[in-house]
């Protein structure tokens, strides 16, 4: 199971961080107007340094780097923290900093659509079924994140993605879901229902 492969060095600080955005098409009609179209989601893109890293970890990085070449895997922020399923962008790049010292910079992008080793559990953005739009059989929440927590859902039928979810009614839902859009129906009685949350 790939994303139970964890890559074996902890990020440095210096992280540089960007969204992806060439799933944005844009064109421009004769009058002028443009309009824009999400072709796919968007995921994040880093470039982590690995600052002043012995030799064994400068192999371990490489040797790990080569046998996930097209593979995702997770990378660990023990910061946060948080897990990312990501894929490699090309190979890392080793700077030789002195006797057996190196310095290595990788460019690792968010796999959008993969499932995470430890499901996130925030930040978080919270939905109020009261106030969602309620159709008169029930309420849809489209949202963009992973996964979602639903409490108090004692009568209520719930639809995730197209496929309907058997719930307790008793204790917090935690889905775990891949990156991208998500739709989640919920029909029923919402006199009990406590929250929805999503993980963005």
């Amino acid at each position: 199971m790939p994303i139970a492969d964890i890559f074996p060095l902890a990020p440095d600080y210096g992280i540089e961080s960007v969204r992806d955005a060439s799933g944005i098409l844009e064109f421009r009609a004769e009058s002028g107007q443009v309009f824009q179209r999400q072709s796919r989601a968007l995921a994040w893109n880093w470039n982590i340094p690995f600052l002043d890293r012995s030799r064994a970890e400068r192999d371990q990085a490489e040797a790990f780097a080569a046998s996930h070449a097209a593979d995702v895997f997770t990378l660990r922020d023990s910061i946060t923290p948080r897990d990312y399923t990501v894929r490699l962008v090309g190979q890392p790049s080793y700077r030789e900093l002195g006797y057996e010292r190196f310095e290595i910079q990788a460019r690792f992008e968010e796999a959008v659509g993969e499932l995470v080793l430890t499901p996130p559990q925030g930040p978080l953005a919270v939905v109020d079924p009261a106030g969602a739009g309620n159709d008169g059989t029930g309420v849809t929440i489209t949202y963009y994140g992973y996964g979602f927590s639903a409490v108090g859902v004692s009568g209520l039928s719930v639809t995730v993605d197209g496929q309907a979810t058997a719930l307790n009614p008793t204790a917090p839902q935690e889905f775990n879901l891949g990156l991208g859009y998500h739709t989640v129906r919920l029909e029923g009685e919402f006199a009990s229902f406590g929250a929805f949350s999503y993980v963005v």
